[in-house]
This record gives structure tokens, sequence and C-alpha cells, in this order.
């Protein structure tokens, strides 16, 4: 079976479009052309903005420091989920740091009770003891505690689904609905004994159709604390499946244990289709800032992996929740405003919540683990 390094996050040093058959897009640029990201030391629970950074000239490294002081007050500023002083604080270069594809650091029970950069505050400190996920350590691991993200195995299949999916905005609202079936090809699950998948994780479950319906604040704001998250699932992406918390159950990274398809995805117990990465199948823009990709639970965009300048964003240039705040498009406005990317290491995507998250139905549109 094929290795899709260019299909997956974080398996890649750039995203890929993928064409109605979950192939790259003719002309989406090579997964081979960055091998490693530099950045700067992580910088806890404030909210940054980006200031003046060097992408980095022709080697394909990013630059990202500490950032600035800026403290999150609901009400500081009339521009949604941002303090006045967040989108102005200037980011500070520090030291640099080499994230090497070939060893990423794997992020296993990196579980908190507080928001922590680096780490994911599930509500309760997580699932643990014994439940679904990978049985066998695949060989992608290493023996330092990093993972080869170039070696995983992929799910192999190409299914397609009858995808029904709708984002509309009314008045202070935003309302999602759908199936919950993504509007892209899948891998073949139950995973095949066939596949070579099959020997290190023989996930049992059938994709299935759910009832997707949430609710969110269309501007939300970013709320006097962080919050944790929970299942079922942490964002609504724009292919109208979710996205799930970066670990399975036994607090392990799911990104590094856990077999997916070639866009990123498998299912749960329910056959709730779910991403722990962001999967490059949603399109992304070629260049500059990172388009929408979805919404978090809470409102708030959750972006793609590039900056302002279309710099490669690592979690040292994102708070403890996994965003930050500047000028971006939202709604067909340009705002500056609070906002969740995507990383290509853990957590991966968001690790807990600035803003007030919805309540959310435990069956329907996803389910609470045993298997994430």
């Amino acid at each position: 079976m094929a290795r899709q390094l260019a299909l997956l996050l974080p398996f890649a040093a750039v995203l890929v479009a993928c064409g109605s058959d979950g192939s790259p897009v003719s002309g989406a640029p090579s997964a081979t052309a960055s091998s490693t990201i530099a950045a700067a030391t992580a910088t806890g629970g404030s909210i940054p903005s980006e200031g003046a950074r060097t992408a980095g000239g022709a080697t394909p490294t990013v630059s990202g420091g500490t950032a600035g002081s800026a403290t999150a007050s609901p009400g500081a500023s009339s521009t949604p989920g941002v303090a006045a002083s967040a989108a102005t604080s200037p980011a500070v270069v520090g030291p640099r740091r080499v994230i090497d594809l070939l060893r990423v650091p794997v992020g296993d029970g990196k579980v908190s009770t507080s928001a922590r950069a680096g780490y994911v505050w599930r509500c309760g400190g997580g699932a643990g003891g014994p439940g679904g996920g990978a049985s066998v350590k695949g060989p992608w691991f290493n023996s330092d505690g990093t993972y080869n993200a170039t070696a995983k195995a992929i799910v192999d299949g190409a299914i397609g689904w009858p995808s029904s999916f709708t984002a509309s905005r009314s008045g202070s609202s935003r309302i999602l609905t759908g199936n919950a079936l993504p509007n892209h090809v899948t891998g073949r699950f139950p995973i095949q004994p066939s596949d070579d998948a099959y020997q290190y994780d023989r996930n049992p479950n059938s994709i299935s159709q759910q009832t997707l319906a949430v609710t969110l604040p269309a501007d939300p704001q970013v709320a006097a604390q962080a919050s944790c998250v929970s299942p079922p699932f942490v964002a609504v992406l724009a292919s109208g499946s979710v996205v799930f918390d970066a670990l399975d159950a036994l607090n392990r990274d799911a990104g590094a244990w856990e077999t997916q398809d070639r866009c990123a995805g498998h299912p749960q117990r329910t056959g709730q289709y779910h991403y722990h990465t962001v999967t490059a199948c949603v399109a992304d823009s070629d260049s500059g800032h990172s388009a929408l990709l979805g919404w978090a639970v809470d409102g708030f965009g959750l972006f793609g992996v590039r900056g302002e300048r279309g710099e490669t964003l690592t979690n040292d240039n994102l708070d403890a929740c996994h965003g930050h705040a500047h000028e971006v498009e939202w709604d067909g406005r340009q705002v500056t405003m609070y906002h969740y990317h995507a990383t290509y290491e853990y957590p991966y995507t968001i690790s807990c919540y600035r803003g007030t998250p919805a309540r959310l139905p435990a069956t329907g549109g996803g389910a609470p683990p045993p298997r994430p």
C-alpha cells in the first residue's frame, strides 16, 4: 500500500488539496518540499498575535517566538473574540527548535487539568483505562519517544459517500446541520485483514450516517477563562465531518498510534467518521494565511497550518488552546479576532476552548469514545 505522506496532517510539511477521488490536485505543492519546521520556545496560555517573523527565505523553515503579554478579557474590544491589546502585541523571536518529520515527538499522556501548551485539557483528565485504539505499536515509532510521520500505514480504499452539510448564519447564531458523512472519499472500514494497516490497528467500526445539528455563536467572544474539551467532538469541518481531540481512549497520541485513511479520518464505535488531525482533503489556500477549514465548538474558526505571511505555524506560535489573534476574513469581512490553527505536531488542533463551548448531544453527530 502506498504511503500517502502528502495527504495527511500532520504527516506533511505542506498542505495538499484533494480531488474528488481523494488524490492530490495537479499543481499542489509536494510534501517533500519541506522536511523540517523551525520554531521558538513554547509560550504558555496567553493569546499571542503575530508580529514580525522571518519566513526562512529559500530554506523550508519558519521562525516563531515568544508572544506578547496580552491577556483576553471579554468586552475589552468591539471586535469579536479579542482583547484590545491582543491584536497589536508584537512577537519576539526567541531560541529556535527544529521538528524533524522523521522524529515527531509523541504526545502520549500529555493530558492536563488546566490550559497548558502542548497538552490536551480534556474534561475529567481523559478517558484512561482499557478501550479501543491501535493494538500494536507500528514500526514508524522510534526508540527515542518520537515517530516517523512519513512511514505510517494508511488504510486502503477510496469509498464515496452521500454527504449532506449546511453551514448558515441566522442573526447571532451559526447553524451547522448534516449527516456527518464527509464530502470526500474514505478508506474501507472495518479495516480489512488484507490491508497492511490491519496488523497494527484492527478498527472494527463501519462508517455510518449521524445526525449533525449544532448551533454556535456567529461572533464568538473570548471567555474570562479557558475551558476543557470533552466528547463527542471539538470542531466541525467544511467537509461535513467532525474533529476529535488528539487523544485515543488510552490517552495516547492518536495521530501517532491510530491508522487513518488517505484523508486522515476513521470511524469510532457508533460509526462517526472523524479526524484527529486536520485533513488535507478540505481545501486550503495555496499561499498566504490558511483558509477557514471549519468551526470549533465554541464558534471560533479553525484555520490551516499557515499564518499571516504564509509561514508554517507550530505550537510555539499559538497559545495553550492552540490559537491566537490577528485579522482574518470572517463571514466576508476582515475582522481582528481570536481563532484556532492546525499544526503538524501534537496536539494538532484544539486543546482547550477560549470561548464558551456549545452544549452537544451525547449521541448524534458523534458519541463519547471508547474508540476515538
